[in-house]
């Protein structure tokens, strides 16, 4: 599936569920600033997936 169609997915749902129903006080604002980012992972293993996760963790810390 294209990336584009994937990460405009979940984006919409997290506007319409997370946001929308309130189920997390702290994704609204962000959200509403375009300040969540969304990646996609083309890991095939397990260890590639905890490398990806590694990688966008420590982007958090930037």
């Amino acid at each position: 599936m294209d990336e584009t169609i994937v990460k405009s997915t979940v984006a919409r749902w997290l506007n319409d569920v997370v946001v929308g129903l309130n189920l997390c006080p702290f994704a609204g604002k962000p959200a509403k600033e375009n300040r969540v980012r969304f990646f996609v992972s083309h890991a095939v293993d397990d260890e590639d997936l905890l490398q990806d996760l590694e990688q966008e963790m420590k982007l958090l810390t930037v």
